[in-house]
This record gives structure tokens, C-alpha cells and sequence, in this order.
């Protein structure tokens, strides 16, 4: 079982593998080697990653903050008849992923583990409301 939820897509193109390595390298901004935290960036593309020879990594380059954006890893693969295979696969940061496993974890525990909690606890979550 997989506890970090992702998201597996295959696409196949007519294009071969080192035309779609141009797009990609088109649209994500993998020269930048600032750290942007924070609100904004600088880049003008699409995307900010890294693009190595056959595997890729990228997420949107927003101008706001947006934790749950996921990360997308992708890898190129080419075919027999001069196609090209895109692995990708879309998920959350591991930061924000251990959040809310933290934050579900606590309420689970106040819930069902300090009874002089479920008073406040009954208030948002009445017992006729399941939180399992």
C-alpha cells in the first residue's frame, strides 16, 4: 500500500524522444538555481524543474503560494516504430504529505484518547457525524 497517494499516467506521442526532451525543455525553466519560497517568482515559462536525460521533474510556476500544487516526475522512454513512452506520475510534497498525516493523527488521538476533550470535540464533529 502506498500511504503518499500518487497519480500514474502513460502517454504515448508520435514524436521522438529527443523532440519531446525540446518541448520540455521549452516550457520548464530547469537553468534556475534559486530556491523560491514564498509568494511569486521570476521564471517566465510554464514550469520550474530539472530535466535530466531520460527523467524529468517539474511543478507550475505560480506567482502565489500553493502548498498542495503537486510535483510531477516524469520519464521518456522511446519505442520501436519512432514513438516515444511518457511515464508521469503526480504527487504531493513529502512535507505536505507528513502534515496531514501529523494533523490527522492528533485529531484521531484527542478524539478517542482525551475525554475531556470530546466535549469541544462533539461540538464541530456531532456523534451521529462518523470521523472513520
Amino acid at each position: 500500500m502506498n500511504i503518499f497517494l500518487s497519480v500514474h499516467y502513460h502517454l504515448q506521442t508520435n514524436l521522438n524522444k529527443s523532440e519531446v526532451i525540446n518541448i520540455l525543455k521549452k516550457n520548464v525553466d530547469h537553468e534556475s538555481t534559486a530556491i523560491e519560497v514564498g509568494f511569486g517568482n521570476s521564471s517566465s515559462k510554464r514550469s520550474i524543474g530539472k530535466i535530466k536525460k531520460d527523467t524529468f521533474e517539474a511543478r507550475f510556476a505560480l506567482h502565489y503560494r500553493n502548498s498542495f500544487t503537486p510535483i510531477l516526475f516524469g520519464k521518456t522512454e522511446a519505442s520501436n516504430n519512432e514513438s516515444t513512452n511518457i511515464f508521469l506520475k503526480l504527487r504531493l510534497h513529502l512535507g505536505i504529505n507528513f502534515f496531514s498525516y501529523f494533523g490527522f493523527l492528533c485529531l484521531w488521538v484527542v478524539r478517542y484518547h482525551c475525554p475531556s476533550q470530546n466535549l469541544l470535540l462533539e461540538t464541530y464533529f456531532p456523534s451521529h457525524i462518523s470521523l472513520y
